[in-house]
């Protein structure tokens, strides 16, 4: 029979160690912390870019949408602006709808608030005839930005399909206005 060891003063008997000590995970959280804020910013300009496209591509889509429904109709579809904080488009019958104003007359609306994050800049108003689908002589466009400020543009092409640009800097995908 084995007798136990005795142990001198502030000796430890040797066992396997479980766990950190509370200076290595403070060193750990620190390097971590360090590594979440350097990558931050790049996911906020692509969250912005994001956002930023799927609302070019939102207006491009209606826009196609419009000139289907404008055909179907034989009548001219109008697509107007309004910039600002609070912007917003429609899709009407009449040129002179506002998109902030309930009406018969608009086919559809688009507000800020479906797009969080993206201003519309600039805009010209569109007009699709209903004999051929065409844009108007008009060479309307909305103009969004990101707030890391991209921008995209979207215009109706003379052929009546909707195009989208980049005004100032290019995209990898998307040429130049």
């Amino acid at each position: 029979m084995t007798t136990p060891t005795r142990l001198h003063a502030g000796a430890h008997p040797t066992r396997p160690w479980h766990g950190l000590t509370l200076i290595e995970l403070t060193i750990a959280l620190a390097v971590l912390a360090l590594l979440m804020t350097m990558g931050v910013p790049p996911m906020a300009s692509w969250m912005g870019r994001h956002r930023l496209r799927a609302t070019a591509q939102h207006l491009a889509v209606d826009l196609g949408e419009a000139r289907h429904e404008a055909v179907r109709r034989g009548q001219t579809l109008h697509v107007r602006f309004q910039t600002g904080r609070d912007w917003c488009y429609s899709v009407a019958l009449r040129p002179d709808a506002d998109c902030r104003q309930p009406d018969a007359q608009v086919l559809k609306t688009v507000r800020a608030r479906d797009h969080a994050g993206v201003q519309l800049v600039d805009a010209r108003p569109l007009e699709i005839d209903g004999r051929d689908g065409n844009a108007s002589a008009l060479r309307g466009y909305g103009r969004f930005a990101s707030p890391q400020g991209d921008e995209l543009q979207v215009r109706l092409l003379p052929i009546g399909r909707a195009g989208l640009c980049a005004p100032e800097t290019a995209w990898p995908d998307i040429g130049r206005c």
